[in-house]
């Protein structure tokens, strides 16, 4: 009879457990694959590596919308998207800095703005580091940087549409995009 009471217990017990587990699992799981959107601070710690995007600039969006082809020269006067690379920690700290695409409310692909068409202009502390179609940006990494402990590097990213595309590429497209930033602990 217990015997019995045991196994029933058990056929009980042991699904609530897998779902508690399984429950467990997932909320870890989405907790560190969590993106952020929008205007904040995200802060990724290890160790003694502590690296901070901060693009919480008033204003501050990586979008082109309604936009016309530009010269380089024009295209460098454009509004500049501002953030900051902070290095909190106690070690040299490698990073690398892309620019993703943003999801945007529709399935729509044909209203993008095409990478072939898309210039970028990316200073460091107001010294032009790297300038491109965003087409020829390799796996969209704008740039790789290398950064001491407690130091801050200030970016200003500006975004046009290249002298030649015509206006008919681009007419009524949108490109929005997001910033991404990957670290690397030297051992």
């Amino acid at each position: 009879m217990e015997r019995e009471e045991y196994k029933n217990r058990m056929f009980v017990v042991v699904p609530l457990l897998l779902i508690g587990l399984i429950f467990i699992l997932g909320a870890a799981y989405a907790w560190l694959t969590t993106v952020l959107g929008g205007s904040q601070s995200i802060k990724i710690k290890g160790g003694s590596l502590q690296l901070m995007l901060d693009d919480s600039f008033e204003n501050n969006e990586i979008n082109l919308l309604n936009t016309i082809p530009l010269s380089d020269i024009d295209g460098k006067k454009t509004k500049s998207y501002k953030f900051d690379v902070i290095n909190n920690g106690e070690e040299i700290v490698e990073y690398e800095l892309y620019l993703d695409d943003e999801k945007l409310n529709t399935s729509d692909e044909s209203i993008w703005i095409d990478d072939q068409y898309i210039k970028y202009s990316l200073q460091l502390d107001s010294t032009e580091v790297s300038s491109n179609l965003l087409l020829n940006a390799s796996n969209r990494l704008l740039y790789s940087n290398t950064l001491s402990a407690k130091d801050t590097d200030s970016y200003e990213l500006k975004l046009w549409i290249d002298s030649e595309a015509t206006v008919s590429e681009v007419a009524s497209k949108i490109f929005r995009g997001k910033l991404r930033l990957e670290g690397i602990q030297s051992e």
